[in-house]
């Protein structure tokens, strides 16, 4: 009786190869705000500042990303004026929970058109 017991002991801590999906999966994730990994991850193609993600045009939206991070917050409202960085806070936040978990999101446009033309130009590197 006493070698069946061993033996199945021995099964349980087999080596087992993972693939680098199953790798990535179990890696720690980053302890960067959301503002913060912006910054460090984020190129824009073209626009009116093409290049690293920064804040210099755009101070506004890092409180907005930063409160993103807080476990309570569900629903986030934005009352800005036209071309104030909206879609850009909207995609930021969407990319970066992207990095985080498999949970789906959402980012509406006024027409399937714009929609594709944004993700082909803009989002197409992600």
């Amino acid at each position: 009786m006493q070698p069946e017991i061993e033996q199945d002991q021995g099964r349980l801590f087999e080596t087992v190869t993972l693939s680098p999906g199953e790798i990535e999966v179990f890696r720690k994730p980053d302890d960067l705000s959301t503002a913060e990994w912006a910054e460090e991850t984020v190129y824009i193609p073209k626009g009116a500042t093409p290049g690293k993600f920064s804040f210099q045009h755009v101070p506004y939206i890092r409180g907005v990303l930063d409160i993103t991070d807080q476990p309570y917050v569900r629903e986030i409202t934005l009352c800005w004026a036209d071309r104030a960085g909206k879609s850009l806070t909207g995609t930021l936040i969407l990319l970066r929970r992207s990095t985080r978990s498999t949970t789906p999101g959402l980012i509406t446009y006024l027409d399937e058109d714009v929609g594709k033309r944004v993700l082909e130009e803009n989002l197409s590197p992600f």
